[in-house]
């Protein structure tokens, strides 16, 4: 398998310690930060975290961003948009994400201050959100050994949510690259327009690779009745599981779909298994 070929300075910096892999790296570095804190959860504050990375406090502000990391003199502040609730889902993964930014600032090439970020390194900065707010260590010990994907459920990816309080398409996405769900993760949101039904924003997860072209295209078709069932879970405001049909391939698929809501937006997270 080819290593991945890392363009940043930064992720550069850190591949360079860690066996040419960054993604290693800063998961290495996140799980060493929780180490550092000491902290058993969950869940997993990140502020709790911050004193630990370098950080002097964490701080709402008015302003346009979700959240942003900000030299000032001999600390970092992280700054966060103020219409998040402090300890909220979202306000937990923005902070987390931002600690992802410092840490690759303090391993990556030491600089005390960041300029621009380049996608590469939002991804790492995800990724290390992902390790310091749902990390494998409390995650396995919670699911059966060899539990097998039946067993998952809607219901499960609610209580994982409210266990560590992270935003449902962080822990939809933490699950299924850490071993739960094997298959995709997708969010769905209503139609603009007022066309009516939901659409596909958002996935997450590596189909067959036959199939993976489709992920772009995907969109839930009527099997049986008038709705499908994403667009009842929708529609219903309640969980549906089953067989789906989904523009953009041939067959059927087995598909647990259910609505949330984040701040004071609705949409619907479907876990998608390939056959």
């Amino acid at each position: 398998m080819l290593q991945r070929l890392w363009l940043s300075p930064r992720a550069q910096r850190i591949a360079e310690r860690f066996d040419g892999d960054a993604a290693k790296g800063v998961r290495t570095l996140a799980r060493q930060l929780l180490a550092d804190s000491g902290i058993s959860g969950p869940p997993f504050f990140p502020d709790l975290l911050a004193q630990h990375c370098g950080i002097r406090e964490i701080r709402p502000m008015d302003m346009r961003q979700d959240g942003l990391l900000v030299n000032e003199g001999t600390a970092w502040t992280i700054y966060v948009n103020q219409r998040y609730p402090v300890r909220s889902g979202q306000w937990n993964a923005i902070c987390a994400h931002e600690l992802g930014h410092a840490l690759l600032l303090r391993h990556g090439n030491g600089e005390r201050r960041a300029v621009a970020w380049t996608r590469e390194e939002e991804e790492l900065c995800d990724l290390a959100a992902r390790e310091l707010l749902l990390p494998l260590r409390a995650i396995h010990p919670m699911l059966n050994d060899g539990r097998p994907d039946e067993a998952f459920t809607i219901e499960s990816l609610k209580w994982f949510v409210d266990t560590f309080r992270t935003p449902p398409r962080m822990t939809a996405a933490r699950l299924v690259e850490s071993g739960p769900w094997r298959g995709l993760a997708a969010q769905w949101t209503p139609r603009a327009g007022g066309l009516g039904g939901v659409r596909l924003a958002w996935w997450y997860g590596d189909p067959p690779p036959a199939l993976a072209p489709l992920r772009r295209g995907l969109a839930p078709a009527e099997l049986f009745g008038e709705t499908n069932r994403i667009d009842h879970a929708w529609n219903a405001d309640m969980p549906t599981l089953g067989l789906e049909a989904l523009h953009g391939r041939k067959g059927w698929v087995f598909v647990r779909s259910g609505p949330f809501e984040e701040n004071g937006a609705r949409y619907v997270i479907s876990l998608v298994r390939f056959e």
